[in-house]
């Protein structure tokens, strides 16, 4: 396998870094880190009005090992980018001129 594209933003730090626990639901894990950020999760639309969960779960069911595994989700929500691997959730401020 290759390697994954570069969908983080340029000259940008994450304002979340969420470790995914081996046998957490990936949608679980992006509303945990997302709390991190929003103060009120029941404010914002719900994140299956964003992404479909199902997919994101059923995509990274199967773990592998974290230095090997490619897969990789980015998405906008919430006026944020999400980066979402096999074993982490970043989270970064969504620059306007960011082309999604």
């Amino acid at each position: 396998m290759g390697s994954p594209p570069d969908v983080r933003p340029p000259n940008a730090d994450a304002v979340v870094r969420y470790d995914v626990a081996p046998d957490e639901p990936l949608s679980d894990a992006v509303l945990r880190a997302a709390g991190e950020v929003i103060d009120d999760l029941t404010a914002v639309r719900p994140l299956v009005a964003v992404v479909d969960v199902e997919a994101l779960n059923y995509l990274f069911e199967s773990r592998r090992d974290a230095d090997s595994d490619v897969r990789i989700v980015a998405f906008a929500a919430w006026e944020l980018w999400f980066v979402v691997t096999a074993s982490t959730v970043e989270i970064y401020d969504l620059d306007d001129s960011m082309d999604v």
